[in-house]
């Protein structure tokens, strides 16, 4: 072999492997990133940032966090920690951004202030409006988004993050089929952006069992009237959908479809 090129080996260790994690609210995502982040990097190697007006670490016990109420608070964490990284963060190997739907409000913000601080005459109120539109306002924001990735990863911090989700119909380019399909609740440009440069995208979900039950009632022409009645309801995680339901997904071939909500299993899963 030349000067360049060399045999890759796949790092085990779960902090060399970004994570996306989605969820329906109040499903327990920053409980079970916490667990994860405690087992895999100890109470010093973790903290949260509670992006905007995100407020579910306050219920959370002993976890490690800051709020960070404005986009000028995020680049102030994001300078002390790259700055000073070895003399008073010696062991923070995971930051946790949660969530990026308020990281996305926070830069979208930034976006207008500077665009409004350079250009006077020109005043906007909406992002969209910014440089004259077409989506260079969201554009910028997400120069922004990955400029603070980058600095975390420059001095060997993981960035995790966490979204909501929400349903999007899509059409299925062979059958022509309309589904619904749970995936982030951001714009789409933003979810591909970040889609691109993760390792692994985990959704959250409650796995329900409906079955139909014969209703007491009848209708009025004396046919039996069905009802779905939950029986069971379990929170899973998905890792990956073959039937592409749910958007889940990422680089490692061999992780298992889906598991338990279970920090453990979430590990051994990656690992």
């Amino acid at each position: 072999m030349g000067k360049f090129g060399k045999k890759n080996h796949v790092s085990l260790n779960i902090l060399d492997t970004s994570v996306i994690f989605m969820g329906q609210p109040k499903i327990g995502k920053t409980t079970i990133l916490k667990e994860v982040a405690e087992k895999v990097a100890g109470d010093d190697g973790y903290m949260f940032l509670e992006m905007y007006r995100e407020s579910g670490a306050n219920k959370i016990e002993g976890i490690i966090k800051e709020d960070v109420e404005s986009w000028d608070k995020f680049e102030e964490i994001l300078d002390d920690i790259t700055e000073n990284k070895e003399s008073d963060y010696p062991d923070l190997k995971m930051i946790c951004i949660d969530t990026w739907d308020n990281a996305i409000l926070l830069a979208e913000e930034e976006v207008k202030r500077r665009w409004n601080k350079d250009h006077v005459e020109d005043q906007v109120d909406s992002i969209n409006a910014v440089a004259g539109g077409y989506y260079r306002g969201q554009t910028r924001a997400m120069g922004l988004l990955d400029e603070a990735l980058f600095k975390l990863e420059s001095v060997g911090v993981t960035p995790w993050v966490i979204m909501h989700v929400g349903t999007k119909d899509l059409d299925d380019a062979v059958t022509d089929m309309k589904f619904q399909q749970l995936t982030a609740n951001i714009p789409k440009k933003y979810f591909e952006r970040i889609n691109m440069d993760f390792d692994v995208i985990a959704v959250g979900y409650a796995d329900r069992v409906i079955i139909k039950e014969k209703d007491a009632r009848k209708s009025t022409d004396k046919k039996a009237i069905y009802k779905g009645v939950l029986k069971k309801e379990t929170r899973k995680i998905k890792f990956r959908d073959t039937q592409y339901a749910i958007d889940a997904g990422g680089r490692l071939r061999y992780i298992k479809e889906d598991i338990n909500f279970d920090a453990d299993e979430f590990i051994e899963a990656i690992e």
